[in-house]
């Protein structure tokens, strides 16, 4: 009786213990598992890519950056259909894509919030699991494309542009001129590239502009001002000149870059305006001078005629001698002002008084 029991209690315990082990195995299995899963969302959930898993043609999942890139959310997702983003005349050919086992698109479509967005669509056919899976990634570069598009329209209004432009290296070894440069020096590019703008010196600058340009701009800096330059031909001529570093998105100067008009014409234009001045200037101091002259050549006998009219009238003249010498006096009198008056307005044009403004 003792030894019956006694094997039913070795029994079960043999078959406890053989479940209990199972059972450990199961239970370390899923935790593994589901640490594996943990893994696999934490990559999919932070990957730059968007992913889309369809499960017999039916979306399943999506990550964090799919649903950012369509702006679609996990409740609506059963019904995406990518169909209703891609333009009419892709859809043939994303269509044809997808029933291959691996394809890469490119295409670009619109939001229901009206937004462009450029992206790679990457097509992978899983036919060796249970059920037909499908997954689609999804690059978004949106991004890079504006920034590709404003480098075009950059790089198309350089290139267009009257005013020469030159790229240079940190020793400042030219690598890029632009078609403005060529049309205002006479160098092509290939005869300036990897030589230094110094070429362009007309020896008539004062070295100590060059020294300031240079410490300016390597201290990061932006230096500004004329330089007389050299053509290719010999020809000199005037540049307004703008000298800046270019920097990274770490703030280190990687390039120096020159944006530069041509100013020869306007030189020209106020050197002949200050030439202009200064002869208009000594105009003004010979015609004071000679106004000068003509008063004190003609106010001497003037104020002899006046002086002399002043003793005739303390004789005892005749009524009408005495108004003809009074019509004589005032008509002096009238010359006297006159001589006055040219003289001050020619010293007022020469700049040589001063006027102030009073009240009276």
């Amino acid at each position: 009786m003792f030894s019956l029991i006694f094997c039913i209690i070795g029994i079960l315990s043999f078959v406890i213990f053989r479940n209990y082990n199972n059972l450990k195995k199961i239970i370390f299995t899923d935790i593994e598992l589901k640490k594996s899963e943990a893994r696999f969302r934490g990559f999919i959930e932070n990957t730059d890519n968007g992913l889309l898993i369809f499960e017999n043609n039916i979306p399943v999942f999506s990550n964090n950056k799919f649903n950012e890139i369509f702006q679609v959310n996990q409740d609506s997702l059963p019904n995406f259909r990518l169909a209703d983003y891609i333009p009419a005349w892709e859809q043939e050919r994303v269509k044809l894509m997808m029933s291959k086992s691996f394809q890469e698109a490119k295409t670009r479509f619109t939001t229901w919030l009206s937004n462009e967005k450029f992206v790679n669509l990457n097509f992978i056919n899983d036919t060796e699991t249970a059920g037909y899976y499908q997954y689609l990634v999804v690059q978004d570069n949106t991004e890079q494309k504006q920034i590709l598009t404003t480098i075009d329209i950059l790089s198309e209004n350089i290139a267009k542009s009257n005013d020469s432009v030159v790229i240079t290296d940190l020793n400042g070894n030219i690598e890029y001129v632009n078609p403005g440069f060529e049309n205002l020096t006479g160098y092509t590019f290939e005869e300036v590239k990897g030589k230094k703008p110094a070429i362009l010196k007309s020896n008539k600058m004062e070295p100590v502009i060059y020294k300031d340009l240079w410490n300016t701009i390597t201290a990061g800096d932006i230096w500004k001002g004329e330089l007389l330059n050299r053509k290719k031909d010999g020809t000199l001529f005037w540049e307004s000149t703008i000298i800046f570093p270019i920097k990274n998105s770490q703030n280190e100067i990687i390039k120096y870059s020159s944006v530069k008009t041509d100013i020869t014409y306007k030189k020209r234009i106020e050197e002949e305006l200050i030439s202009a001045r200064d002869k208009a200037e000594e105009n003004n101091r010979l015609k004071t001078a000679f106004l000068n002259n003509i008063s004190h050549e003609v106010r001497t006998p003037l104020n002899g005629i006046y002086g002399f009219v002043q003793v005739l009238q303390e004789l005892d003249l005749s009524a009408s001698a005495r108004r003809s010498l009074h019509i004589i006096k005032q008509n002096c009198e009238v010359l006297l002002k006159l001589f006055d008056d040219i003289i001050d307005f020619s010293r007022i044009e020469a700049r040589s008084v001063s006027l102030h403004k009073e009240g009276y």
